[in-house]
């Protein structure tokens, strides 16, 4: 991850809270008081949770910006033991090594892909 001055953070940036990577969904400012500085107010739900987090924090701090990289991959299979195999359409390549939890996205994955 890397610095950035919480100012110049926005709806939609992704940013580290509570050392959890979030997408911010939320971000309002409030002007300076009387004894202190202006505040930003970031709200932002775990990229891999989907837990909400919130932290007020003065405008002109830093915080921790993940470097996040994106990837599609078309479903190749899927095992009877909840293993899935995935193709990268870019390059190719395959990966084997993931399992899908036992969870209602997993039969919603395993029904989609059964239906194309």
């Amino acid at each position: 991850s890397t610095p950035e001055r919480i100012g110049a953070i926005h709806k939609s940036d992704y940013v580290v809270l509570n050392g959890r990577p979030v997408k911010v969904v939320e971000v309002s400012h409030s002007k300076p008081g009387k004894h202190g500085h202006a505040k930003v107010h970031l709200v932002g739900i775990d990229i891999f949770t989907n837990r909400r987090y919130e932290d007020v924090r003065p405008v002109g701090h830093m915080i921790q910006v993940p470097n996040i990289q994106k990837k599609e991959y078309t479903i190749v299979d899927l095992n009877g033991c909840n293993s899935i195999t995935l193709r990268d359409d870019n390059t190719g390549k395959t990966r084997n090594d993931l399992k899908l939890k036992e969870d209602s996205d997993m039969l919603k994955i395993r029904r989609l892909y059964l239906l194309k």
